[in-house]
């Protein structure tokens, strides 16, 4: 069992700095970007509205926008966690 918990310890860690340098890199890359800005106010108005509304978050269009912007960078990351691990499944 210690073994196991040093693996994903070590896993954590490595995934936490992996999120940090990611989010870092392109948040500068695609904050307040037109194509970004744009994608998300037609996110807002397909979805968005909708399901802040049902989890219980009054945002305007601009605050919804802006917390996504916030987040998109952090999304990336997970996918390229994803992505990594769908890569360890490859070989079975």
């Amino acid at each position: 069992a210690l073994q196991l918990f040093i693996i994903v310890l070590v896993f954590a860690i490595l995934w936490y700095i992996i999120f940090a340098i990611v989010k870092a890199i392109i948040r500068p890359l695609v904050h307040n970007k037109p194509w970004l800005r744009q994608a998300l106010e037609r996110d807002y108005e397909r979805s968005s509205k909708k399901m802040f509304k049902e989890i219980g978050l009054e945002f305007t269009k601009e605050e919804a926008i802006e917390y996504t912007m916030n987040d998109w960078p952090k999304m990336q990351a997970i996918y390229l966690q994803h992505l990594v691990g769908s890569m360890f499944c490859i070989p079975s």
